[in-house]
């Protein structure tokens, strides 16, 4: 609700209503005001998203709008991804996102939602509520994203839908990154440490301290999600973000 109406006055309009929070309004905040879509289209490309969201989670999936955002929306988003992926790999990674949504995603998707479903109900109707549209990407080295300025958005990569097990733990992945950055939005957890870097579990390169905490809160999760998985390779997974959890707690202790 903060989030929303934070929404609403920086486009100058009064709504409270649970239509604002859509990660298009997210996407037309942060545009110049000289190139932001009108308030009506705005609203029906909302409506729209919402539209085809509930088709599909009426059909036994996460209520998600697959369709891509208008590219002026998610450009500032991808390019975000592009600077992270060159910042973590040393140069340009390329990748482009699918304009088309065949019936090989949906049903990589459905999979994996059955998935999620049978093993970790809760944070599937989490899910429901935090994340409104997923996006099909295609690309070499990178993986999938979120981003707060397009918030209830996240990107997957094309081929991880191959594997309902590699899929739905990459939606979880991307969802929890949504579900704290709401909570950042809402809590005080950080005071200014005038820009320090710090050694991440899934990173080479440093971060910042508010890219360690979405870190530890993803790898938390992730090592929730496998241990409910009875498997070789989930009971490795979990191990390893246990390991992870534990070698950056000294350094998270010691944040401001």
């Amino acid at each position: 609700m903060a989030l929303s109406r934070a929404l609403a006055m920086g486009l100058g309009f009064d709504s409270t209503s649970e239509g604002v929070f859509h990660p298009a309004v997210f996407a037309a905040n942060s545009v110049p005001y000289s190139r932001r879509p009108p308030i009506d289209l705005l609203m029906k490309l909302v409506s729209e998203s919402r539209r085809r969201a509930t088709s599909y989670g009426t059909a036994g999936s996460f209520q998600f709008d697959l369709e891509p955002l208008p590219e002026l929306l998610r450009q500032g988003t991808v390019e975000r991804a592009h600077v992270a992926a060159e910042e973590s790999t040393g140069e340009r990674q390329e990748f482009a996102v699918c304009e088309v949504i065949d019936d090989s995603i949906r049903e990589g998707i459905a999979a994996a939602f059955r998935l999620v479903r049978s093993y970790w109900p809760e944070i599937e109707r989490e899910i429901r509520v935090t994340t409104t549209c997923l996006n099909i990407f295609v690309g070499s080295r990178v993986l999938g994203f979120a981003d707060f300025k397009t918030h209830g958005l996240i990107f997957l990569r094309r081929d991880e839908l191959d594997d309902p097990a590699v899929c739905a733990e990459g939606i979880i992945h991307e969802a929890s990154h949504v579900r704290f950055n709401g909570l950042l939005a809402s809590t005080p957890c950080l005071e200014a440490d005038d820009g320090q870097l710090y050694t991440t579990p899934l990173r080479e390169d440093p971060r910042p301290a508010f890219g360690l905490l979405h870190q530890l809160f993803v790898v938390a999760r992730l090592g929730a999600w496998n241990r409910r998985i009875d498997s070789a390779e989930a009971r490795c997974k979990a191990e390893w973000a246990a390991v992870k959890l534990d070698d950056a707690r000294a350094t998270v202790l010691g944040l401001p």
